[in-house]
């Protein structure tokens, strides 16, 4: 359940960064998606990108593969993503990625969503175990190293265009074991996929403490876009009681 407080520390992140672009009127945005954004912050531009979460590649697809130049792609699954999408110059990290390093229990939840797997749990009042149990199975568990976004930069002076963060209800972790990156503005665009739905067990992500940190690192909130379609403006919620299940939240720095 999202706390009224909450609402007031939300309107308080847009007004004070000038979030005029939801304010006005979401129904202007319907045809624009993520990658006109990106073309607008960094026109006529070859991206790198740090892909936390690649899964199969869905984000780069968004963005445009024509306009990718380099990048790391990280995710426990091994989709082949570089040879399937014909990618050079991108480094495939098969780790899981959070604040610190160390080994990590990753599950496997579906054979048919793969994308659900995590490192978090799954109680019983997750959407997943309400809504679609059918394609969960007997969780498969893997010890898997877990290594951090300032770990993988230590060695790379290059600054990244667009960092990406989607590893189920884990944001806020990846972002704190990326504090040096931040702190020297290594990245132009950071975009993070947010629950504020309970897919794991008492677990979800903190949007005014993500929102604070890299506002903190100098970087502003500027929209939000639909998680699956990249639909700027648009959030998936429960069509039975309305409450927002996800969404992505996109900073640039200033």
């Amino acid at each position: 359940m999202i706390k009224p407080y909450l609402f007031k520390d939300f309107y308080n992140i847009f007004n004070n960064n000038c979030f005029n672009i939801l304010k006005k009127d979401l129904n202007q945005l319907k045809h624009y998606k993520i990658k006109n954004l990106i073309n607008y912050y960094l026109p006529k531009k070859k991206l790198s990108i740090f892909d936390c979460g690649c899964h199969k590649g869905d984000f780069l697809k968004k963005v445009g593969l024509s306009k990718l130049k380099s990048g790391f792609l990280v995710d426990p699954l091994d989709f082949k993503v570089i040879k399937k999408l014909k990618l050079k110059n991108f480094k495939y990290i098969q780790k899981c990625i959070g604040s610190d390093l160390k080994k990590k229990s990753f599950k496997i939840y579906s054979l048919k969503y793969p994308e659900w797997s995590s490192v978090n749990d799954l109680g019983k009042k997750s959407i997943y175990k309400k809504k679609y149990s059918k394609f969960l199975i007997n969780k498969k568990t893997k010890l898997i190293d877990q290594t951090t976004i300032d770990n993988e930069l230590r060695v790379n002076n290059k600054k990244i265009d667009i960092l990406k963060i989607d590893c189920q209800s884990t944001s806020l972790e990846i972002l704190k074991g990326s504090k040096k990156s931040l702190n020297k503005k290594k990245f132009n665009i950071i975009i993070v996929a947010i629950n504020l739905s309970e897919f794991y067990k008492n677990k979800k992500d903190d949007l005014i403490k993500i929102s604070k940190l890299l506002e903190t690192n100098g970087y502003e909130l500027v929209n939000l876009a639909n998680a699956h379609s990249g639909t700027l403006g648009k959030l998936d919620y429960d069509f039975g009681n309305f409450k927002i299940w996800t969404f992505d939240a996109i900073f640039v720095k200033n």
